[in-house]
């Protein structure tokens, strides 16, 4: 990439494969130019900002301005290490010196978390599962705080927020590239509800990026769009999906049953957890696929799942045709170390697995 545009933080450019955004920082649109070749129809939209059209209303149910970002004020924090201190730092592309101190390495693994519709990027799930990580693994651990865009009393306006962030990141991560000669495949972007369609939108920008883990990636407005609305496997080497609330909108469900990742799975039949009772019913299911990864970053056993068609085959013991000591369809950890799977070429295999009520859920 060009560095000058690299250096200027009020215009620039990413291409990647047959997709390219631009972002027009300036000016009184404030809209995102996207441009597709798909099937040798090309699509040219200003989403959501400045009119509709016959192409995108076949795309998106509806399309809302977005919110500038001096607004919207994405933060992209960097969580300390214990032994160096326990503040945290903002970080900004094309500041080099905001990552002064921070004990930032560009050879580690680095950690992207992204909050989801009505949060915070200082959410306790958060900043705990951050610190977890650092616990975990030598890795660098960013928080992603949009709240100004996902606050809004409409949900509709923060999902088309998720195009500015996920741009946000996609910028940050390719300037980080560019200057700290970070490897993208060593890059993971772990996002809740909204949050995942925010990491795909990401995905999108960034080449060679290496994992996504959506927590129940956002149902409403998202499920069964085409691929470049929503995350899917494209959008990174790697991408993993874990269901919990896959009921339709109208039975209180956030989340899609839609298998969009390499990997797709669905605990407890993936539509509602046990222990989401009717004194905890709202969004309790939704938030499990939080909890679950969680768990997985505290437990001395492994989390197993196996590919089963539906959760009816799993519960029955009807096996796939998996041939001799299950080599084509070998079980799979959850969570941290999905990435161990070894059939990384597949795409939207379906994994099913029961869990307790409550932690640990193993």
């Amino acid at each position: 990439m060009n560095s000058s545009i690299l250096n200027n933080p009020n215009s620039f450019f990413i291409k990647g494969g047959s997709k390219g955004i631009q972002v027009i920082r300036g000016g009184s649109l404030n809209c995102i130019k996207l441009y597709f070749i798909k099937k040798n129809h090309k699509y040219k939209m200003c989403l959501g900002a400045t009119y509709i059209s016959k192409v995108q209303t076949s795309h998106k149910s509806m399309n809302i301005i977005l919110t500038p970002r001096d607004y919207l004020y994405c933060q992209i924090i960097l969580s300390k290490i214990k032994d160096i201190g326990s503040a945290n730092h903002e970080v900004v592309a094309y500041k080099p010196s905001t990552f002064d101190g921070t004990g930032f390495d560009a050879s580690k693994p680095t950690k992207f978390i992204i909050h989801g519709f009505v949060q915070t990027g200082n959410a306790n799930w958060l900043t705990e599962m951050a610190q977890e990580m650092l616990d975990y693994g030598d890795y660098n651990v960013f928080r992603v705080n949009w709240e100004g865009g996902s606050s809004m009393n409409f949900y509709g306006q923060a999902t088309s927020n998720t195009r500015v962030v996920g741009l946000e990141i996609g910028y940050l991560v390719n300037w980080m590239v560019n200057y700290f000669s970070l490897d993208p495949a060593k890059v993971h972007l772990i996002g809740h509800s909204l949050g995942s369609h925010v990491a795909g939108y990401a995905g999108e920008l960034i080449t060679g990026l290496g994992r996504i883990s959506g927590l129940d990636p956002a149902g409403p407005y998202f499920t069964w769009m085409p691929s470049f609305v929503i995350l899917d496997e494209t959008d990174a080497i790697f991408v993993d999906n874990y269901h919990t609330d896959a009921r339709p909108l109208y039975l209180g469900g956030y989340g899609t049953p839609q298998a969009m990742g390499n990997v797709d799975f669905y605990p407890n039949g993936g539509s509602f957890q046990p222990g989401c009772g009717l004194r905890n019913v709202l969004a309790c299911s939704h938030s499990r696929a939080i909890d679950l990864y969680r768990d997985t970053l505290n437990q001395t056993y492994p989390y197993i799942a196996h590919e089963y068609d539906d959760y009816d085959d799993f519960k029955d013991g009807h096996y796939k045709l998996c041939g001799d000591d299950n080599q084509k369809c070998p079980p799979i950890y959850l969570g941290i170390r999905a990435s161990e799977y070894t059939q990384k070429d597949r795409i939207n295999v379906q994994f099913h697995f029961d869990t307790n009520q409550e932690a640990p859920y193993c």
